[in-house]
């Protein structure tokens, strides 16, 4: 047993506590988990190229507005309209699927997670159980896991889809202005540093 808790000990120590949580998850859900992850990369970018349409759609109406043509502009914004809704229509399908697979996988995760403590514990001496409080123990199983099943739920795909939804809108920059976005991102670079300069600065005052 000793050697057993000494290389799981070297295991913990050599991977982080997500990446270890992220492997352990697609363990329990080899196909679900993969698919849930396709289908918040989906919706993230289908909740990002929103704004092409609409910026395509102002450039149509504003040639029409300059030509006098507005009949031409008909049939080109109804089917902008009706490709934006086929695209959001997708995208509400993927979130609905996501979100229902993901509540399957955070129930049964925890399920597992439970099942896994409770036999690592059968093993454990009993001068464990004598060096710690049953409050302690029990809190393993309540309150820890309970915050793995928000870190699940929706700590980890709201982190994918930021990521996502942050690369799709620089892409996207870049494809309409090269420059815009360059003066985007150094603003944001200055805010962050200001931010940060700021806060370093002025954390001794609150002492």
């Amino acid at each position: 047993m000793s050697k057993a808790t000494t290389a799981e000990r070297a295991l913990n120590r050599k991977g982080g506590t997500i990446s270890r949580l992220i492997k352990t998850l697609f363990g329990f859900y080899p196909v679900l988990l993969p698919l849930v992850v396709a289908g918040v990369v989906l919706c993230a970018i289908i909740n990002s190229i929103g704004a092409t349409f609409l910026q395509s759609a102002l450039q149509i109406i504003s040639e029409s507005w300059q030509s006098g043509d507005w009949g031409a502009a008909q049939p080109k914004i109804a089917q902008l309209v009706t490709t934006l809704a086929c695209i959001y229509g997708i995208g509400i399908l993927s979130s609905l699927f996501w979100n229902r697979a993901m509540a399957i996988v955070t129930q049964g995760s925890l399920e597992k997670l439970r099942e896994k403590m409770f036999n690592r514990m059968q093993d454990l001496p009993i001068r464990y159980f004598d060096t710690h409080q049953r409050g302690d123990i029990m809190s393993h199983y309540t309150n820890d896991i309970d915050t793995l099943r928000q870190m699940i739920s929706q700590s980890l795909p709201n982190l994918l889809m930021t990521v996502i939804v942050i690369v799709t809108v620089f892409f996207i920059m870049l494809y309409y202005s090269v420059w815009m976005c360059l003066v985007i991102i150094a603003g944001v670079a200055f805010m962050t540093f200001m931010t940060k300069l700021l806060g370093s600065n002025s954390a001794r005052f609150f002492i």
